[in-house]
Parts: structure tokens; sequence; C-alpha cells
């Protein structure tokens, strides 16, 4: 029997180009699985696929759109003509956009919740019946935030559309545990990634009297208990864990991992 957790299955990872999502499929490759990257961006997702199979892994890259449906499902199956049955999803893909409360845009509500929410629920329901078709079981797991929780400043639009990211982790396991399909969630705390730089750059601009410098930021947006900010790897062997078999006791739940920030 194999030692890695995720041995002959294929995850497919949205948003799985950069920051976070990169560190998660890169745990699902070191786990042993197969690996279908989306993003957007083609050159970019492609890029990041080769860096993977650079170090030996088994990883394709596609590009597409997930708040597309229909794009979305032409990816899920051209993954699965390439690698075989792709049996593990990771919601990663999001956005985020900092604005103070009453500078707040219709626009940004709708886009954030667009992607924040709106596509894991439909790409779920597409990988969902994908697998009903296939007569498989699975595994869904979303990437949420701390943020669902604490919530930040400047960032009401994020904050609430990783609420709703978390409560379908939970909706989800209910509806789709009669197919052999668990569903869990998991909110990070500070992780380095291109949208963490983002909003470290809009809090030096929110306050202009600060003499702060974007290390001291850092320092203060990094996790006290462990002395600084997290790696992508780390939040992908947890999403990796939980997308195993190991993870079989572990259904609708939202699990922080922000190494102690948030004490709930």
């Amino acid at each position: 029997m194999s030692t890695l957790l995720l041995s002959g299955r294929n995850a497919l990872v949205t948003g799985g180009s950069k920051g976070v999502g990169f560190g998660i499929a890169t745990a699902y490759a070191q786990a042993g699985a197969n690996v279908v990257l989306v993003a957007r961006d083609a050159k970019a997702v492609e890029s990041a696929a080769k860096r993977l199979r650079d170090d030996g892994y088994h990883a394709i890259g596609i590009a597409a759109d997930v708040t597309n449906a229909e794009d979305f499902r032409k990816a899920l199956y051209k993954g699965a003509n390439q690698l075989g049955i792709i049996d593990i999803l990771c919601n990663n893909a999001g956005i985020t956009k900092v604005e103070d409360f009453f500078d707040i845009k219709e626009e940004t509500w709708d886009s954030l919740f667009a992607v924040n929410a709106k596509a894991i629920l439909f790409c779920s329901k597409i990988f969902a019946e994908y697998l009903k078709e296939k007569r498989q079981g699975g595994n869904i797991v979303i990437v949420s935030s701390n943020a669902e929780k604490l919530t930040f400043n400047g960032e009401i639009s994020y904050c609430a559309s990783k609420a709703a990211a978390a409560n379908l982790a939970q909706s989800l396991a209910k509806e789709l545990y009669p197919l052999g399909i668990n569903v869990n969630a998991v909110c990070p705390g500070s992780t380095q990634s291109d949208m963490l730089n983002y909003c470290m750059e809009c809090e030096m601009q929110r306050d202009e009297t600060s003499e702060k410098t974007m290390e001291e930021i850092r320092g203060e947006w990094g996790n006290s208990y462990i002395g600084r900010i997290a790696e992508p790897i780390e939040v992908g062997k947890i999403v990796a864990f939980l997308s195993s078999e190991a993870a079989t006791l572990i259904r609708g739940q939202a699990i922080t991992i922000d190494a102690g920030i948030t004490p709930y």
C-alpha cells in the first residue's frame, strides 16, 4: 500500500496558477495526485503546471473562467480526458477589493460574490454531476478565510463572501454525502500571496500619516505564535489531508488554519 495520501487520484485546483492555489496544487502532487491547474491566464497556468512537471509531477494547466459555468465544465472534462476520472476539486479561486465603507460599490460586491461564492456553488454542482455520472465518490475542499470570522476594515465585501464560502461547505456536505462526496472548507490567515501584498499596500495607503514600512506591516500581519506569515504549501498540506480518505470523519467543517489567531 502506498504511503502517499492521494496516490492514484486526480485533483483539480481553481486559481491554481499562483499563491495559495499553487501551494495546494504542489501539496496534492507531493501527496501522489495528478493535478489539473485552472486559472484565467493561459500563459500563467501553463507556466505553473510546467513548474510541477519539471519537478517530476504529472500536471496540466487549463485556462478557464470559473464564473462561467460552461467554461469550468469544459475544463473539468478536458482535464479528465487527459488524466482519467477527477475525484478531487479544490475551489480556491478568489479575489478581493479594499474599499472604505462609504466607498463600497455594487459592482465590487457583485464581482467578489461571483468568484468567492457563486463560482464555488456552481463549480461544485458541475463536479458533483460529473461524479454522479461516473458513479464515483470524491472530495471537495473550499478555500475560505479567517476573514469569515474575524472581519477586516475595508474588506466588508470580501469578508461576507468568504463567510458564504464557509457556509457552503456545510450545505454541500449535507447535500452530497449520499453520493460519497465529502466537503470541507479551510479558513487560512495571512498567507504569502499577491492578494496579501495588495492588502498590505492598501493598508499603507489608508493611513497617510503612518511611516510604517512594508516589512513592518508584514511583521504586524504575521502570526505571533509562529513569528511569520504562512507559506502557501502549509495551507496546501492541510487541504491535501482533507482531500484524502484519512479525513473521512471530518465533514462540513470550516477549519481555521491561522496558527491560533482566531480562537474559535
